[in-house]
């Protein structure tokens, strides 16, 4: 096979390697192997800026997502899985594509992380757009044509990071509605078995969250009820502008209110609550709204009004 035949035979070859899988590290090992056997390198490793990861709090930092072999590194006796973001390795390719330097070179020594030196003489250091940087070892010196063969390649090979990456952003995302989801049904089961009215309101006083048995003081559904105030709920308007007096007094102190408070049922019937509104915040300390809590009274309420008679 002739020089042109082989040169787009691994090129060809280290394309399809590109891409292949959503997951970071089997993407980058499908990479960096493929080019590794094709162009007898004895060391590759892929530095990520913690910037860009998702478990990584750190943005100061970049970290070691993949190396091959491991066992070139220092792992199993001081592990050196993050360096500086500024380190050598990334301000010395500022504004370069890549670098290459040899043994005899200071340079090298400053390029070097944790890895055992095994008889290479040249280090090879390619950029990876803003996100990070992809680090090979090899006996002899690349060609310029291959430098260069590489350069077309290393773009794509940073794209199929990127998409890595913001498959990473989506699983978490995801896991985290879920998660959420989870949260607020077992919320709505709580709620829903209280024996108390629960209800969340707005800052309008518009009902936001309202359990089963708030419904059911209403003797309206939950469509019904969701998004409206007390004036457009409740049959008597006196006891509906009582019901929102209150509310402003829990977001105007930012207290907790305690009340007893009469009902005219849509049946025309008559029933009394012992209640509760607690002020709701947000991160930012600012009042978004009220929970409240209604128990029934009026059984209790019409002992006492006939125990008055007598």
């Amino acid at each position: 096979m002739n020089t042109r035949a082989e040169n787009l035979s691994w090129m060809y070859e280290l394309s399809l390697s590109i891409g292949r899988s959503l997951d970071l590290v089997a993407n980058c090992k499908g990479f960096v192997q493929t080019l590794m056997s094709r162009k007898n390198l004895s060391y590759g490793a892929v530095w990520i800026k913690n910037k860009f990861l998702q478990d990584k709090t750190d943005g100061n930092y970049a970290t070691l997502v993949y190396d091959y072999p491991m066992a070139r590194t220092a792992k199993s006796l001081l592990p050196v899985n993050y360096i500086p973001a500024d380190h050598p390795l990334f301000s010395l390719l500022k504004g370069r594509q890549s670098l290459m330097v040899s043994s005899t070179e200071d340079t090298f020594a400053k390029l070097l992380v944790d890895e055992k030196v095994i008889g290479e003489e040249w280090l090879v250091v390619f950029n990876l757009g803003e996100i990070g940087v992809l680090k090979l070892f090899s006996h002899a010196k690349l060609s310029e044509e291959e430098i260069n063969q590489l350069k077309t390649l290393i773009p794509r090979f940073t794209t199929s990071i990127e998409g890595c990456l913001s498959h990473q952003q989506i699983l978490k995302e995801l896991t985290n509605v879920k998660r959420a989801e989870e949260k607020l049904l077992l919320y709505k089961f709580m709620v829903d078995s209280a024996h108390d009215a629960i209800f969340f309101k707005d800052l309008q006083s518009r009902y936001i969250i309202a359990n089963q048995n708030t419904l059911s003081a209403f003797a309206l559904s939950d469509q019904e009820v969701i998004g409206k105030n007390d004036y457009e709920l409740m049959p008597d308007r006196e006891e509906a502008k009582k019901n929102v007096e209150d509310d402003q007094i829990v977001f105007k102190t930012g207290s907790l209110v305690e009340i007893t408070k009469h009902m005219t049922a849509a049946d025309g019937s008559q029933r009394w609550f012992q209640a509760i509104k607690v002020p709701q915040f947000d991160t930012q300390g600012n009042i978004i709204g009220l929970v409240g809590i209604a128990r029934d009274v009026t059984a209790s309420k019409l002992m006492e009004i006939e125990l008055r008679k007598h």
